[in-house]
């Protein structure tokens, strides 16, 4: 098992930083109670009470959630049948380039055994 050198986990530290300190900052922002962001007004919720009182954010809020179930629902249901197809009709042209990419590139399938027909997987790949 390879180790991470002193470089590689500097790198990580930086790129996580680089993602998750705005987010971070935001979340403790949005508790501001002044309207300026660079002044530090104390910790109140009243942005959230008005955030609750608006209409045009409750109405986007709904579209986004009828949105992510009809998707979701959709990509359920095509991956279904993808798999369905994929372990019905055994070795057909093109079946490498889902395999080879996803599970064998790294041995994730050879490594812990989850897929349902491991062999399989693994043979397409070599």
């Amino acid at each position: 098992m390879k180790r991470f050198g002193s470089f590689n986990i500097f790198s990580l530290i930086v790129g996580f930083s680089f993602l998750y300190i705005p987010i971070i900052l935001l979340i403790l922002f949005s508790f501001n109670e002044s309207r300026l962001v660079t002044v530090w007004g104390g910790f109140s919720t009243k942005w959230y009470g008005e955030l609750m009182q608006n209409q045009g954010i409750k109405d986007a809020a709904w579209v986004t959630i009828k949105v992510a179930f009809v998707s979701s629902t959709i990509a359920t249901i095509l991956g279904t049948i993808a798999g369905l197809v994929m372990t019905r009709f055994g070795n057909f042209k093109g079946r490498t380039l889902f395999f080879r990419n996803d599970l064998c590139a790294n041995g994730y399938a050879r490594s812990n055994h989850w897929a349902i027909n491991s062999t399989d997987v693994c043979s397409a790949c070599n």
